[in-house]
């Protein structure tokens, strides 16, 4: 796909036509995220619903397949271990959908990238950004003059201008832009 441009890891990755990226304090925080890793994949690992990923900047616990008791206790377990961290100053907690994530504590977001993204084109594009959860408001908030950004799932809190009510309304979506633009 070409003028399409992907970012990876709360934008701290990004990739397009022609265009490579990482931010120069993305290993900020690495080994101390990297500690936490193991000790999480250790004790909550095996926890029924709980599921780790790790990324190459950081770390994200999803519990959307636990029964609630199980979540109490998984939260509770993340919180604990982060909390034995001697090095609390390298990484950030974020919440979103059933997810906790670790990231390296530096000022960048999803909308920093994506206005880093437009800022770097020699070309005026127009912005579309699709996003489903609480991280993805800083880009909603960041493109509200100049893209158009859609969330997939209505909430009465978000910067978005448009939703989509679910997933599957994205295929129509993109088969619609496809044939404005051909």
């Amino acid at each position: 796909m070409k003028n399409i441009y992907f970012g990876g890891n709360h934008g701290l990755e990004i990739s397009g036509p022609s265009f490579r990226y990482v931010h120069p304090d993305a290993l900020i925080g690495k080994q101390a995220i990297d500690k936490i890793c193991r000790k999480i994949e250790k004790r909550i690992c095996n926890m029924e619903g709980a599921l780790i990923e790790k990324k190459k900047f950081g770390l994200t616990l999803h519990y959307r397949m636990a029964s609630k008791d199980r979540t109490a206790l998984i939260k509770r377990t993340f919180y604990k271990i982060i909390a034995e961290s001697p090095d609390p100053q390298a990484f950030s907690v974020l919440r979103g959908k059933k997810v906790l994530e670790l990231v390296p504590r530096i000022q960048w977001d999803k909308g920093k990238a994506a206005l880093f993204v437009l800022q770097s084109q020699k070309k005026n594009y127009l912005p579309i950004y699709v996003g489903d959860d609480v991280t993805d408001e800083t880009a909603f908030k960041a493109l509200q003059a100049q893209g158009v950004t859609i969330r997939v799932g209505r909430s009465k809190r978000t910067e978005a201008k448009y939703y989509l009510k679910g997933q599957w309304e994205m295929t129509n979506l993109l088969e619609y832009i496809h044939n404005l633009i051909r």
